[in-house]
């Protein structure tokens, strides 16, 4: 009996901490006018990493990159290779062909 209450208690917490899913609402208040644009999703993305300056790398071999200046915020990595997946606007991403280390794509991210 006691084990029960215990295995009793211990689902009734786990299901304490569950979230239930919204429920949609009715489709008589629904409002059928489809959602309007805000300005900012038709604001230009500012090149913060200033990857259009740099398209002329493109092509290029991967060692003659210049030094990064003091500061500069930038990953140098092969096409094929592991790379994170997080998104930071200031930093100048260059990906490089590892067959050839020509350098193939210039953009910030």
């Amino acid at each position: 009996m006691r084990e029960t209450l215990i295995t009793f208690g211990a689902l009734l917490a786990l299901a304490a901490c569950t979230t239930s899913p919204e429920v949609p609402a009715a489709s008589a208040t629904r409002d059928s006018t489809p959602p309007t644009e805000t300005a900012s999703a038709d604001a230009p993305i500012p090149d913060q990493c200033r990857a259009a300056e740099r398209q002329s790398w493109v092509g290029r071999s991967v060692d003659s990159l210049p030094v990064a200046s003091h500061g500069e915020n930038r990953r140098v990595v092969c096409t094929t290779c592991a790379r994170t997946e997080d998104y930071r606007s200031d930093r100048l991403n260059i990906d490089f062909d590892a067959g050839t280390r020509r350098i193939v794509k210039v953009s910030c991210g």
